[in-house]
Protein backbone atom coordinates (compact mmCIF):
# COMPACT_ATOMS: atom_id res chain seq x y z
CA UNK A 1 0.00 0.00 0.00
CA UNK A 2 2.39 2.67 0.91
CA UNK A 3 4.71 1.40 -2.58
CA UNK A 4 1.28 2.28 -4.88
CA UNK A 5 1.32 5.79 -2.83
CA UNK A 6 4.63 6.39 -3.51
CA UNK A 7 4.23 5.97 -7.36
CA UNK A 8 0.61 7.78 -6.53
CA UNK A 9 2.78 11.13 -6.07
CA UNK A 10 5.46 10.61 -8.74
CA UNK A 11 3.28 10.18 -10.93
CA UNK A 12 1.43 13.58 -9.39
CA UNK A 13 4.57 15.22 -9.25
CA UNK A 14 5.80 14.55 -12.80
CA UNK A 15 2.32 16.10 -14.40
CA UNK A 16 2.27 19.29 -12.37
CA UNK A 17 6.04 19.72 -13.37
CA UNK A 18 5.28 18.83 -17.47
CA UNK A 19 2.51 21.38 -17.18
CA UNK A 20 4.60 24.36 -15.71
CA UNK A 21 7.57 23.85 -17.89
CA UNK A 22 4.65 23.85 -20.51
CA UNK A 23 2.96 27.15 -20.17
CA UNK A 24 6.81 28.39 -19.10
CA UNK A 25 7.90 27.54 -22.72
CA UNK A 26 4.60 29.04 -24.17
CA UNK A 27 5.27 32.11 -22.53
CA UNK A 28 8.91 32.33 -23.27
CA UNK A 29 8.21 31.93 -26.80
CA UNK A 30 5.84 34.60 -27.30
CA UNK A 31 7.54 37.52 -25.78
CA UNK A 32 11.53 36.41 -27.36
CA UNK A 33 10.24 35.55 -30.73
CA UNK A 34 13.59 36.76 -32.46
CA UNK A 35 15.62 34.91 -29.85
CA UNK A 36 14.03 31.68 -31.13
CA UNK A 37 14.09 32.08 -34.70
CA UNK A 38 18.00 32.90 -34.15
CA UNK A 39 18.11 30.23 -32.77
CA UNK A 40 16.13 27.61 -35.41
CA UNK A 41 18.33 29.28 -38.66
CA UNK A 42 15.39 31.89 -39.43
CA UNK A 43 15.74 35.55 -40.33
CA UNK A 44 13.12 37.69 -38.08
CA UNK A 45 10.24 37.51 -39.28
CA UNK A 46 8.08 40.10 -41.05
CA UNK A 47 4.90 41.31 -39.76
CA UNK A 48 2.51 41.05 -41.99
CA UNK A 49 1.26 44.55 -42.59
CA UNK A 50 4.67 45.58 -43.53
CA UNK A 51 3.81 43.81 -46.95
CA UNK A 52 2.49 45.33 -50.11
CA UNK A 53 0.61 43.68 -52.91
CA UNK A 54 1.84 44.98 -55.93
CA UNK A 55 0.30 43.63 -60.03
CA UNK A 56 2.54 42.13 -62.05
CA UNK A 57 2.92 45.08 -64.17
CA UNK A 58 4.37 47.67 -61.64
CA UNK A 59 6.30 45.24 -59.29
CA UNK A 60 9.93 43.96 -59.96
CA UNK A 61 9.78 40.07 -59.35
CA UNK A 62 13.19 39.95 -57.53
CA UNK A 63 12.00 43.40 -55.22
CA UNK A 64 8.97 41.34 -54.25
CA UNK A 65 11.25 38.35 -53.18
CA UNK A 66 13.97 40.51 -51.41
CA UNK A 67 11.17 41.17 -49.43
CA UNK A 68 9.71 37.61 -48.27
CA UNK A 69 11.41 35.94 -45.48
CA UNK A 70 13.58 33.25 -46.01
CA UNK A 71 11.82 29.62 -45.52
CA UNK A 72 12.41 27.46 -42.46
CA UNK A 73 14.89 25.03 -42.66
CA UNK A 74 12.16 22.17 -42.97
CA UNK A 75 11.09 23.72 -46.03
CA UNK A 76 11.39 22.15 -49.10
CA UNK A 77 14.28 23.60 -51.32
CA UNK A 78 13.66 23.11 -54.95
CA UNK A 79 16.52 24.12 -56.93
CA UNK A 80 16.56 25.94 -60.20
CA UNK A 81 16.76 23.47 -62.98
CA UNK A 82 19.07 25.32 -66.11
CA UNK A 83 18.12 24.15 -69.61
CA UNK A 84 21.36 22.71 -71.32
CA UNK A 85 22.78 25.00 -73.83
CA UNK A 86 22.92 23.91 -77.35
CA UNK A 87 26.66 24.65 -79.15
CA UNK A 88 26.84 25.12 -82.82
CA UNK A 89 28.54 21.62 -84.38
CA UNK A 90 27.79 18.40 -86.49
CA UNK A 91 26.39 17.10 -83.03
CA UNK A 92 23.66 19.76 -82.51
CA UNK A 93 23.07 21.43 -85.24
CA UNK A 94 19.42 21.29 -85.82
CA UNK A 95 19.14 20.24 -89.18
CA UNK A 96 17.40 22.51 -91.73
CA UNK A 97 13.89 21.23 -94.04
CA UNK A 98 15.33 18.65 -96.00
CA UNK A 99 17.84 17.49 -93.39
CA UNK A 100 14.82 16.67 -91.45
CA UNK A 101 12.81 15.27 -93.85
CA UNK A 102 15.91 12.71 -95.23
CA UNK A 103 16.29 11.70 -90.88
CA UNK A 104 11.99 11.18 -91.17
CA UNK A 105 12.20 9.40 -94.59
CA UNK A 106 10.91 5.99 -93.45
CA UNK A 107 13.66 2.96 -94.39
CA UNK A 108 12.46 -0.37 -95.45
CA UNK A 109 14.37 -3.65 -93.81
CA UNK A 110 13.77 -7.05 -95.33
CA UNK A 111 12.09 -9.85 -92.68
CA UNK A 112 15.43 -10.67 -90.77
CA UNK A 113 16.02 -6.58 -90.49
CA UNK A 114 18.48 -5.86 -93.39
CA UNK A 115 18.75 -2.69 -95.07
CA UNK A 116 16.94 -3.11 -98.36
CA UNK A 117 19.71 -2.12 -100.11
CA UNK A 118 20.90 -3.43 -102.93
CA UNK A 119 24.57 -3.25 -102.50
CA UNK A 120 26.81 -4.30 -105.50
CA UNK A 121 30.33 -4.56 -105.97
CA UNK A 122 33.12 -6.80 -108.10
CA UNK A 123 36.18 -8.56 -107.14
CA UNK A 124 38.94 -9.46 -109.42
CA UNK A 125 40.33 -13.16 -109.12
CA UNK A 126 43.02 -15.04 -110.62
CA UNK A 127 42.56 -16.14 -113.97
CA UNK A 128 41.45 -12.68 -115.69
CA UNK A 129 38.34 -12.91 -113.73
CA UNK A 130 35.81 -10.97 -112.28
CA UNK A 131 33.41 -12.38 -109.14
CA UNK A 132 30.24 -9.82 -109.06
CA UNK A 133 28.63 -10.12 -105.70
CA UNK A 134 25.17 -8.41 -105.30
CA UNK A 135 23.27 -8.18 -102.02
CA UNK A 136 19.83 -7.42 -102.01
CA UNK A 137 17.41 -8.25 -99.28
CA UNK A 138 13.98 -7.54 -100.46
CA UNK A 139 14.88 -8.74 -103.98
CA UNK A 140 15.00 -12.28 -103.15
CA UNK A 141 14.22 -15.34 -105.98
CA UNK A 142 14.46 -12.47 -108.71
CA UNK A 143 16.14 -12.96 -111.91
CA UNK A 144 19.32 -10.97 -112.15
CA UNK A 145 21.61 -9.76 -115.62
CA UNK A 146 24.89 -8.87 -115.10
CA UNK A 147 26.00 -7.04 -118.74
CA UNK A 148 30.00 -6.97 -119.69
CA UNK A 149 30.48 -5.61 -123.33
CA UNK A 150 28.30 -7.15 -125.69
CA UNK A 151 26.82 -9.75 -124.04
CA UNK A 152 24.77 -10.64 -120.48
CA UNK A 153 25.09 -13.35 -118.02
CA UNK A 154 21.93 -14.71 -116.29
CA UNK A 155 21.81 -15.19 -112.76
CA UNK A 156 19.23 -15.17 -109.97
CA UNK A 157 19.01 -13.69 -106.43
CA UNK A 158 18.69 -16.34 -103.35
CA UNK A 159 15.99 -16.16 -101.18
CA UNK A 160 18.00 -14.33 -98.98
CA UNK A 161 18.99 -11.86 -101.30
CA UNK A 162 22.46 -13.19 -102.29
CA UNK A 163 23.88 -13.66 -105.95
CA UNK A 164 27.24 -14.36 -106.84
CA UNK A 165 28.59 -14.45 -110.39
CA UNK A 166 32.05 -15.22 -112.00
CA UNK A 167 32.78 -13.41 -115.32
CA UNK A 168 35.73 -13.77 -117.61
CA UNK A 169 36.72 -10.32 -118.05
CA UNK A 170 37.13 -8.88 -121.63
CA UNK A 171 39.17 -5.71 -120.56
CA UNK A 172 42.13 -4.24 -117.77
CA UNK A 173 39.48 -2.17 -116.84
CA UNK A 174 36.48 -4.37 -116.36
CA UNK A 175 32.89 -2.37 -116.44
CA UNK A 176 29.77 -4.06 -115.40
CA UNK A 177 26.00 -3.29 -115.62
CA UNK A 178 23.67 -4.84 -112.66
CA UNK A 179 20.04 -5.15 -114.32
CA UNK A 180 17.54 -6.02 -111.43
CA UNK A 181 13.86 -7.85 -112.18
CA UNK A 182 13.02 -6.35 -115.46
CA UNK A 183 15.72 -4.55 -115.99
CA UNK A 184 14.29 -1.08 -115.28
CA UNK A 185 16.63 -0.63 -112.58
CA UNK A 186 20.30 -0.12 -113.26
CA UNK A 187 23.62 -0.03 -111.22
CA UNK A 188 26.94 0.30 -112.98
CA UNK A 189 30.53 -0.66 -111.12
CA UNK A 190 34.09 -1.42 -112.52
CA UNK A 191 37.25 -2.83 -111.13
CA UNK A 192 41.07 -3.34 -112.49
CA UNK A 193 41.49 -6.92 -113.51
CA UNK A 194 45.80 -7.47 -112.66
CA UNK A 195 46.88 -10.72 -114.70
CA UNK A 196 44.18 -9.31 -117.81
CA UNK A 197 47.80 -9.47 -119.71
CA UNK A 198 48.31 -12.74 -119.07
CA UNK A 199 45.80 -14.28 -121.00
CA UNK A 200 44.18 -14.86 -124.80
CA UNK A 201 41.21 -14.30 -124.71
CA UNK A 202 38.46 -14.53 -127.53
CA UNK A 203 34.98 -14.13 -127.16
CA UNK A 204 32.01 -14.84 -129.92
CA UNK A 205 28.72 -13.61 -129.11
CA UNK A 206 25.67 -14.28 -131.19
CA UNK A 207 21.81 -14.97 -130.99
CA UNK A 208 18.65 -16.33 -132.37
CA UNK A 209 18.41 -20.14 -133.11
CA UNK A 210 22.07 -20.58 -134.36
CA UNK A 211 24.32 -23.11 -133.24
CA UNK A 212 27.59 -22.01 -133.13
CA UNK A 213 30.82 -22.82 -131.27
CA UNK A 214 34.59 -22.17 -130.78
CA UNK A 215 36.87 -25.26 -132.18
CA UNK A 216 40.42 -24.17 -130.11
CA UNK A 217 43.60 -26.67 -131.62
CA UNK A 218 46.13 -25.76 -129.17
CA UNK A 219 49.63 -27.26 -131.13
CA UNK A 220 52.67 -26.25 -129.36
CA UNK A 221 55.47 -27.24 -130.62
CA UNK A 222 58.20 -30.21 -129.27
CA UNK A 223 55.05 -30.59 -126.56
CA UNK A 224 53.55 -28.47 -124.11
CA UNK A 225 54.16 -28.16 -120.28
CA UNK A 226 51.70 -26.71 -117.72
CA UNK A 227 52.60 -25.33 -114.24
CA UNK A 228 51.02 -27.21 -111.20
CA UNK A 229 47.33 -26.95 -111.38
CA UNK A 230 46.85 -25.43 -114.94
CA UNK A 231 45.73 -27.34 -117.86
CA UNK A 232 45.41 -25.36 -120.89
CA UNK A 233 42.29 -23.40 -122.31
CA UNK A 234 39.25 -22.85 -121.01
CA UNK A 235 36.30 -22.51 -122.83
CA UNK A 236 32.74 -20.86 -121.03
CA UNK A 237 29.77 -21.05 -123.07
CA UNK A 238 27.38 -18.56 -121.73
CA UNK A 239 23.45 -18.62 -122.41
CA UNK A 240 21.71 -14.87 -121.98
CA UNK A 241 18.19 -13.35 -121.96
CA UNK A 242 16.54 -13.19 -125.14
CA UNK A 243 18.32 -16.12 -126.45
CA UNK A 244 20.95 -13.95 -126.22
CA UNK A 245 24.61 -16.67 -126.54
CA UNK A 246 28.60 -16.38 -126.02
CA UNK A 247 31.50 -18.95 -125.98
CA UNK A 248 34.83 -17.37 -124.11
CA UNK A 249 38.07 -18.75 -124.68
CA UNK A 250 40.69 -18.39 -122.25
CA UNK A 251 44.56 -19.17 -122.68
CA UNK A 252 47.33 -18.55 -119.69
CA UNK A 253 49.33 -18.01 -122.40
CA UNK A 254 52.27 -16.39 -120.12
CA UNK A 255 52.19 -19.15 -117.65
CA UNK A 256 53.04 -22.15 -120.03
CA UNK A 257 56.57 -23.05 -121.02
CA UNK A 258 56.87 -24.04 -124.48
CA UNK A 259 56.00 -21.95 -128.05
CA UNK A 260 53.41 -22.56 -130.84
CA UNK A 261 49.77 -21.64 -132.03
CA UNK A 262 46.24 -22.32 -130.95
CA UNK A 263 43.97 -22.49 -134.34
CA UNK A 264 40.99 -21.12 -133.97
CA UNK A 265 37.54 -22.16 -135.83
CA UNK A 266 34.05 -21.06 -135.57
CA UNK A 267 31.98 -24.04 -136.00
CA UNK A 268 28.32 -22.94 -137.83
CA UNK A 269 25.35 -26.12 -137.54
CA UNK A 270 23.24 -25.84 -140.12
CA UNK A 271 19.43 -26.25 -139.34
CA UNK A 272 15.88 -25.42 -140.19
CA UNK A 273 15.98 -22.31 -138.54
CA UNK A 274 18.93 -21.05 -140.15
CA UNK A 275 19.33 -22.78 -143.61
CA UNK A 276 19.42 -19.90 -146.41
CA UNK A 277 19.70 -17.17 -143.92
CA UNK A 278 22.35 -14.66 -142.50
CA UNK A 279 23.63 -15.17 -139.16
CA UNK A 280 24.99 -12.04 -137.42
CA UNK A 281 27.48 -12.53 -134.53
CA UNK A 282 30.15 -9.99 -132.70
CA UNK A 283 33.81 -11.26 -132.15
CA UNK A 284 35.82 -10.48 -129.82
CA UNK A 285 39.78 -11.01 -129.77
CA UNK A 286 43.20 -8.91 -128.12
CA UNK A 287 45.20 -6.47 -130.95
CA UNK A 288 48.56 -5.59 -131.09
CA UNK A 289 47.51 -3.12 -128.27
CA UNK A 290 46.37 -5.76 -125.93
CA UNK A 291 43.10 -4.71 -126.24
CA UNK A 292 39.86 -6.04 -127.02
CA UNK A 293 38.54 -4.78 -130.20
CA UNK A 294 34.78 -6.12 -130.78
CA UNK A 295 34.12 -6.88 -134.83
CA UNK A 296 30.39 -7.54 -136.55
CA UNK A 297 30.68 -10.46 -138.81
CA UNK A 298 28.03 -11.73 -141.04
CA UNK A 299 27.68 -15.91 -141.79
CA UNK A 300 26.12 -16.86 -144.98
CA UNK A 301 24.17 -20.18 -144.22
CA UNK A 302 24.00 -22.60 -146.68
CA UNK A 303 20.26 -23.91 -148.38
CA UNK A 304 18.57 -26.10 -146.31
CA UNK A 305 19.48 -29.37 -148.40
CA UNK A 306 22.33 -29.10 -146.42
CA UNK A 307 20.28 -29.48 -143.26
CA UNK A 308 22.90 -31.33 -140.50
CA UNK A 309 25.71 -30.62 -141.83
CA UNK A 310 28.58 -28.50 -140.09
CA UNK A 311 30.42 -25.31 -141.64
CA UNK A 312 34.12 -24.85 -140.01
CA UNK A 313 35.17 -21.15 -140.48
CA UNK A 314 38.46 -20.94 -140.32
CA UNK A 315 38.70 -17.04 -141.24
CA UNK A 316 36.42 -15.58 -138.56
CA UNK A 317 38.66 -15.51 -135.77
CA UNK A 318 42.35 -14.95 -135.43
CA UNK A 319 44.77 -17.80 -134.64
CA UNK A 320 46.98 -17.25 -131.01
CA UNK A 321 50.50 -17.55 -131.31
CA UNK A 322 52.20 -18.57 -128.42
CA UNK A 323 55.91 -17.17 -127.67
CA UNK A 324 58.46 -19.51 -125.00
CA UNK A 325 58.90 -18.19 -121.90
Amino acid sequence: MLNKLKRLDRNKIFTVALTFFIAWASGYAMQNSDRVAEIFGMDSPVPIENLSLASAETQDPDELSARLPNPPFFALQVPRLAMPSVKKGAAHEIPDDAGLAEMLKPRAFSPFGIACGPAVRAEPLAGARVRIIVNAPCRGEENLAIVHGPFGVPARISKAGLASVVIPALAERAGFEIRIGSGDEKYKLSTEVPDFADFERVALFWEGNAVLRIHAIEKISGGMEFPAGASGGEMIRIEGPAAKKAEIYSFPAKEVSGSGVVRLIVAADVNAKTCGREIEAVTMQKNADGAIDPVAVVLQMPGCDRIGQTLMLKNILKDLKIASN
